[in-house]
């Protein structure tokens, strides 16, 4: 079966959805914002698998704990969140208080790297992705991988 056959089998009411979903373009600040996720991270991965070559099983979690020092202002965390940390934070809209906050972080730290790292990555806007990695490499750090 092709394709076309399967869309005439489903109902219309399915149809309508997907064409109206289809037809709908997101925000343009969204697909940007989508773009710059993707190259940053692939940018932060290269650039922390280079950083911990001798310790690869290691590359998520130095990832993700500079990330933390760059949302909290670099502030140690066993002292505590400062007000920028619990801001970015409040960006997911099921997040309604500080021990909300506090919880997730803490639960975040005993999953898989990976994830915290990527959920942790989303949550920075595009200029914080660029000023988090500015804060750990240097221009030629980064120009060395590319070249």
């Amino acid at each position: 079966m092709n394709l076309a056959s399967l869309i005439y089998n489903l109902p219309k009411e399915v149809v309508y959805k997907i064409i109206y979903y289809s037809s709908k373009p997101q925000p343009k600040s969204l697909l940007l914002d989508i773009k710059n996720y993707i190259k940053t991270k692939k940018l932060g991965i290269i650039l922390y698998s280079k950083k911990y070559e001798h310790e690869p099983d290691q590359i998520f979690n130095w990832f993700c704990n500079d990330i933390a020092i760059f949302m909290n202002d670099s502030f140690p965390i066993m002292y505590g969140y400062v007000e920028k940390f619990y801001n970015i934070y409040f960006r997911l809209k099921m997040i309604k208080d500080k021990q909300t906050i506090t919880t997730i972080a803490y639960k975040f730290t005993k999953g898989k790297p990976e994830r915290e790292m990527s959920v942790l990555w989303g949550l920075l806007t595009p200029d914080e992705r660029i000023s988090m990695i500015d804060m750990f490499y240097n221009e030629n750090e980064i120009k060395k991988l590319y070249l």
